[in-house]
């Protein structure tokens, strides 16, 4: 019998983008889900549909008494509120319910293009140059012209317009006023590119394939800027909607189409994508393949672009819809290996911490000082860092050791699961792994610090989750209005047999 499927959404609500003019893409999700339905209720899944309303906080209940084997999660997030696609990606993990696409982490991040961007550059991967500008900064803009200006938070082309490219300081003052006053923040400002336009569709989990690439073909007045604006997606009778045309598979020579195959896939490991993801890129004038934008969790509609490649590589609609679906069913829980750290894991696990929201370049590159110094000297650095193996890949690492002047306490200071794999056990099991060592090692407390800023509220819940209490506050610690809070656990207990066994658990081998 197949598993029964309920399909969750945002169902259209007055806000935000109706008063810009914009409301046809909050509308357009209701095309997509009638097209997912009946794709899986003609493949024989038992399919109901679950339209989510705001306020966020009544979500968990609904979605904690849904009856359903799977989660096809077509939520795009309440009107004017595109955080809140994030939210619920956390909710259906916080709850352990399987749901397609992709996780929390991976959605924070693309819907924050600067830190995407910062990424990508810190990797290799070529991207435009860009401005974080208000009307307040303007005079800071250092980039050259044409610009694109556009919200840094959004997706589906919200604030997109033939006016964001700009050419001279009084447009970009002008676009980055608006910007500012619509989508109540700073804008994106980025160095325009004007070569040919791909977009790549991504599939899969931990070995991701890529469908055939598209090419964005524009057809337009010279005068008008060629790019995909909220028009050319969503009001065909505009004349962007008229004269853009997505031609796949693209014609390309194989070297370019492998680069763009390469960066693709690239990318969705990077980000910590599952399921399906679609990267946009164009080429500059000196031929360098860069990456405009990552979009997990496109549009599925049968005319969007995935559906498109998909068709390419062979799949009908509903072959390629069951296949979303079966991704995320496959996701089934292994029990992690948990190992010494070597120097051939550094890269997987950085990049973990740079794919990981709650971490700023800073700390990351704290962790990295931390890693060099015990790969150096494991036994003298006093850090103790272990990786999680799941099916010979590095998905996550801790990192402790005894506090300095202390007499059995211990500090725990990293532990980071790749986004990707959250929510299956991986975290406890490197708590629990490292906990039980230091029993072994006589320790009696266990400390862990964190902050207290309302995108740390996921890992304070996980830690309270694994025993650990609350004893210390300190207020303005890391920044004004960011607190230090100190958790503590009390081991207790016996050495673990296993732990008793030396032939029971790995040791530690110098590198």
């Amino acid at each position: 019998m197949r598993p029964k499927v309920a399909i969750i959404y945002n169902e259209p609500t007055p806000g935000r983008y109706d008063a810009m003019g914009e409301e046809k893409a909050v509308l357009g999700v209701l095309d997509e889900v009638g097209a997912v339905h009946r794709a899986l209720a003609e493949l024989g899944y038992p399919v109901a549909c679950v339209p989510l309303r705001p306020p966020l906080e009544q979500v968990k209940e609904i979605l904690r008494d849904v009856e359903a084997d799977l989660i096809f999660n077509l939520f795009e997030g309440f009107d004017g509120c595109p955080e809140t696609e994030v939210a619920v990606a956390y909710i259906l993990a916080e709850l352990g319910l399987p749901y397609t696409g992709n996780p929390g982490s991976a959605l924070e991040l693309a819907l924050d293009k600067p830190r995407t961007k910062a990424i990508l550059e810190a990797s290799g991967i070529s991207t435009p140059q860009c401005q974080i500008l208000s009307p307040e900064t303007i005079p800071m803009f250092h980039l050259s012209y044409p610009c694109i200006v556009k919200p840094r938070g959004e997706d589906a082309s919200h604030g997109i317009s033939e006016e964001s490219v700009v050419n001279d300081p009084a447009s970009l003052e002008r676009q980055v006023t608006r910007i500012s006053e619509l989508f109540h923040g700073r804008a994106l400002v980025e160095e325009f590119i004007e070569g040919r336009e791909f977009n790549a569709t991504v599939l899969g989990n931990r070995e991701p394939i890529v469908l055939p690439i598209s090419e964005i073909a524009y057809s337009l007045p010279p005068v008008m800027p060629r790019l995909l604006t909220f028009a050319g997606k969503w009001e065909p009778d505009s004349m962007y909607f008229r004269c853009i045309k997505a031609i796949c598979p693209a014609e390309i020579g194989s070297e370019v189409r492998e680069h763009i195959v390469e960066t693709a896939r690239a990318v969705f490991r990077l980000l910590g994508c599952r399921g399906y993801a679609r990267v946009d890129m164009r080429l500059d004038a000196e031929g360098r393949l860069m990456v405009l934008e990552v979009n997990p969790n496109p549009d599925i509609s049968p005319g969007s672009g995935a559906a498109l490649q998909a068709e390419a590589a062979g799949m009908t609609y509903n072959q390629f819809i069951e296949r979303i679906a079966l991704l995320a069913l496959e996701r089934t829980v292994t029990r992690p290996q948990i190992r010494p750290m070597t120097s051939g894991d550094k890269p997987a696990i950085m990049r973990i911490l740079t794919a990981t929201p709650q971490f700023k370049p800073a700390e990351v590159a704290v962790a990295e000082e931390v890693i060099d110094s015990y790969l150096k000297d494991p036994l003298g650095s006093g850090y103790h860092i272990f990786v999680a193996e799941v099916d010979s890949l590095v998905m996550g690492y801790i990192c402790y050791g005894p506090t300095p002047l202390t007499e059995g306490t211990w500090d725990i200071y990293w532990v980071a699961v790749a986004p990707e794999e959250q929510g299956r056990g991986i975290g406890r099991a490197l708590l629990t792994f490292a906990e039980d060592r230091i029993k072994e090692s006589h320790g009696r407390l266990a400390l862990i610090e964190t902050s207290s800023k309302p995108e740390y509220v996921r890992t304070r819940r996980f830690y309270h989750g694994q025993g650990y209490e609350q004893v210390c506050h300190i207020p303005d610690f890391y920044a004004p209005g960011d607190d230090k809070l100190i958790f503590q656990k009390r081991l207790k207990g016996s050495i673990p047999a296993s732990l008793k066994n030396p032939q029971n658990y790995t040791k530690i081998h110098i590198i």
